[in-house]
């Protein structure tokens, strides 16, 4: 092997390596959840969470680093007031799981969303 070659080789696998080592989060796994579709005004539910971390390069690692990630979910009203109904808060576990307990405002009914960071993690049918 003559030694531009080898010296090519080197190049091209550093700018390989370092490629991928991006902050962008592009193969990160999206959070997910888990609530039952239907609830009765006045009660609490439970959004199970997955894939809550501090951290996660676009090689899909996750981590927590320093002190765990919170998870903050709302339920908003999707009629035309959208105003926020209740809030809750979790800290992460370290395998990126959270629980967080919401209780449905007793006058409520109808279609709420649970939000994640500004994003629908979809549709609760409140009924009285």
């Amino acid at each position: 092997m003559n030694n531009t070659w080898a010296r090519g080789f080197v190049a091209v696998s550093v700018v390989v390596g370092l490629a991928g080592c991006g902050t962008s989060g592009a193969s990160c796994p999206a959070v997910t959840s888990e609530f039952l579709p239907t609830a009765t005004s006045g009660q609490t539910i439970e959004v199970d969470l997955a894939n809550v971390y501090s951290e996660c390069n676009d090689q899909g690692e996750l981590t927590i680093s320093g002190p765990s990630p919170v998870a903050t979910i709302e339920l908003v009203s999707i009629d035309t007031r959208e105003k926020v109904l209740a809030t809750g808060k979790s800290t992460a576990a370290k395998d990126g799981t959270a629980t967080v307990e919401l209780t449905i405002p007793s006058d409520e009914a109808g279609t709420i969303s649970v939000m994640y960071e500004g994003v629908s993690l979809g549709t609760v049918t409140v009924t009285r």
